[in-house]
């Protein structure tokens, strides 16, 4: 796919932009078996699996996080392989300080308190020889869809951001195929039809 941008607005420039899987970087191999699917204790599971789609923009603390599983690397989204949160600092006009990965999705969902919650740790240092760290709860929203990101605060180096999401709503699963791999097989159009 081909686009057309203007680089800021009020300016006379123009960028043009290719997507294509030619310039995406290898997903680094402590990250690829990952899964953004929750069994739950009810027997049922909720698939995330759509979120990794596309990047998701949220303004937060001097600047924007870009989330991914993981993010998808290009114009504005310019970090290391494997990050699933990318920060980029406003006013950074050096682009090898511009970006910097505050979590890689290293470790499964989690169920804790009701909520799917991803943990995600990064190798970026914050204080006390700690590294920055992020934490996202998924909160079941029947009416949103993908849903966006909301960042909430950064507390003891580690980022908190809530999303909600009608992927984080238990459904009825029964014309539904969950693979290990995340993908979701849906054969409920099929439901109540008759073939000859």
């Amino acid at each position: 796919k081909i686009g057309v941008f203007p680089h800021h607005d009020g300016q006379c420039e123009t960028n043009i932009f290719m997507r294509t899987s030619k310039a995406c970087m290898p997903i680094p191999e402590n990250i690829k078996g990952a899964s953004l699917v929750l069994p739950l204790p009810s027997g049922k599971s909720l698939n995330l699996s759509p979120l990794k789609s596309s990047n998701h923009k949220v303004k937060g603390y001097n600047g924007e996080f870009i989330i991914g599983f993981p993010v998808k690397y290009g114009y504005e989204a310019m970090c290391e392989a494997g990050s699933s949160i990318c920060h980029s600092e406003t006013g950074q006009t050096d682009i090898s300080k511009k970006f910097s990965n505050l979590g890689s999705m290293t470790s499964n969902l989690k169920y804790d308190n009701g909520h799917a919650v991803l943990q995600l740790t990064s190798n970026t240092d914050c204080v006390d020889n700690k590294k920055i760290s992020a934490h996202i709860t998924f909160q079941c929203d029947q009416f949103v869809g993908d849903g966006e990101p909301k960042y909430v605060r950064i507390n003891d180096c580690v980022n908190y951001f809530v999303w909600k999401t009608t992927h984080a709503c238990e459904k009825e699963l029964d014309c539904q195929l969950s693979m290990p791999n995340g993908d979701i097989y849906d054969f409920s159009s099929l439901k109540g039809i008759q073939y000859k």
